[in-house]
């Protein structure tokens, strides 16, 4: 084996003092023997003689098999042995890795940086491993729940700025804007066309997607103090609701266009199933009922008072006009029913003008006996 001995000096300087020491490098050649590996390695000793230890700081490899305490076969290695920290250090100067991937902690990196089962952490206190002052963490995915896999800065005296942990859960601190760098609420979407996506996207016949409001102390299955917006969906269901703090459904809008107040099945445009108080009702009669002015036409055939009496008689409620229970049975048409009343009015009016022509008649004859 042909050998070749290097003289390398160190300096090492002492707190209390500059000491300097001379240490020995060895380059071994193994030359055509059977070893593994080519290396240079530095050796020093410390202590004095005869209590004189050999220490081995690190060296250079290169490693010709499948040694994997230095490499995975063909590679070169820098090492240190005992512990020791390793840096690279310019004055000044860049450092620069013309590479095509770095690995920590693993010999086959599958992207440009790789860090298997390890942490990054960018800011923070030197020397203690957690997240004080830390500007960006990004922690292993084996971490547990309560730890950050995703994990941004602090604020001020500590205030987290933006988490994401283990489970999925995630926090941010201030405004979101999408599509703008100024939000002037807490999350907002500055777009020409914005949308925002509620649900589930697979093909299923059944899901809910709730879009919950509330002021105050609220635990996670009581909110008193807000309203919850649902979407329903099942197999006979199909509507958007609007519930209050009491989980009651207050408002319905049904898949088609139908509005329910006080209902969950709307069966029109609007079904209210309760009061409304309202100061002015205005109903378009516009292609919905004729008003019955044709009444006041010549060719109109005015029932005579005997036969409406006898209808009287007979049905127990107005020509024309649903019975009590037909009412109760079927509700009522309020633009119909107005329409109808008018209607009567006006055959009453049309009644009324006659009874007076037949009174002023007998008038005028009771007038002229008077005079005989």
């Amino acid at each position: 084996m042909k050998s070749l001995l290097l003289a390398l000096t160190f300096l090492f300087v002492v707190s209390s003092g500059a000491v300097a020491q001379t240490v020995t490098a060895q380059y071994l050649d193994p030359g055509s023997d059977a070893a593994s590996y080519d290396y240079m390695r530095f050796v020093g000793t410390t202590g004095v003689a005869p209590n004189i230890t050999t220490l081995y700081p690190g060296g250079f490899m290169y490693n010709k098999s499948t040694n994997l305490g230095f490499g995975n076969g063909d590679d070169f290695t820098i090492y240190t042995y005992d512990g020791r920290d390793m840096m690279l250090r310019t004055d000044g100067g860049n450092v620069f890795f013309n590479t095509n991937r770095i690995g920590l902690n693993t010999y086959t990196p599958n992207a440009r940086l790789h860090i298997p089962n390890g942490d990054i952490i960018v800011g923070g206190i030197e020397g203690i491993q957690n997240t004080i002052n830390a500007s960006l963490m990004v922690k292993s995915r084996a971490d547990n729940n309560v730890t950050y896999p995703f994990y941004v800065g602090k604020y001020g005296s500590g205030t987290d700025l933006f988490w994401v942990r283990g489970e999925g859960n995630a926090y941010l601190l201030g405004k979101f804007g999408i599509g703008t760098n100024n939000p002037e609420g807490q999350l907002q979407i500055d777009n020409a066309n914005p949308m925002m996506v509620i649900g589930y996207d697979e093909k299923v016949t059944s899901g809910q997607s709730t879009l919950r409001f509330y002021s105050g102390v609220a635990t996670p299955t009581v909110y008193a103090n807000g309203f919850d917006i649902v979407y329903n969906k099942t197999v006979t269901t199909d509507r958007l609701s609007f519930m209050d703090g009491g989980s009651i459904e207050v408002l319905t809008l049904a898949n088609g266009g139908m509005v329910g107040i006080g209902t969950t099945t709307p069966d029109a445009k609007l079904t209210v199933k309760g009061n409304i108080h309202t100061q002015e009702v205005l109903i378009d009669l516009a292609g919905a009922v004729t008003p019955p002015d044709y009444v006041f036409e010549e060719n109109y055939n005015l029932s005579t008072l005997a036969e409406v009496e006898a209808y009287i008689k007979a049905n127990k409620h107005l020509p024309e006009v649903p019975s009590a229970s037909e009412m109760l049975r079927d509700g009522m048409n309020v633009t119909e029913m107005n329409m109808l009343l008018l209607k009567k009015v006006e055959e009453l009016t049309l009644h009324l003008i006659e009874l007076k022509k037949e009174n002023e008649k007998m008038q005028e004859r009771l007038n002229k006996l008077e005079k005989k």
